[in-house]
């Protein structure tokens, strides 16, 4: 029987969010598990946490949107690897805006990024 391989998750928190690698590199694990198809290219999956100045410049230059956004989105798991971009400052506006928890929104839009590794 063979083993279906699971991507190595990388985290980047650049700026200081309230969260562990570990934490961050669980829970990426089991989105990961619940969200990709068993069967995928994907060896790895960075996840970094950035500022909007930082969000916003990778928008406008892959995106042509010169906006901060809560996150983005490199590759898809057709590719061997992945990059999750997420916004600190924005999720934390958001989840003020929609009456959540930080951590909470956080894993919603991490969860998001997932969801977008299965366009093509």
């Amino acid at each position: 029987m063979s083993r279906i391989k699971k991507p190595v998750i990388y985290f980047n928190n650049l700026v200081k969010a309230p969260f562990t690698d570990q934490c961050i590199k669980r829970r990426a694990r089991l989105i990961a598990n619940e969200t990709l198809p068993s069967k995928n290219n994907l060896s790895e999956i960075s996840i970094a946490i950035v500022d909007e100045k930082t969000i916003r410049q990778l928008n406008k230059k892959y995106r042509k949107k010169n906006k901060a956004t809560s996150v983005l989105t490199f590759g898809n798991i057709t590719d061997d690897s992945a990059e999750i971009v997420l916004c600190w400052n924005k999720i934390h506006q958001e989840a003020k805006i929609n009456g959540l928890k930080q951590k909470d929104y956080f894993f919603y839009a991490l969860k998001h990024g997932f969801k977008n590794l299965l366009k093509k």
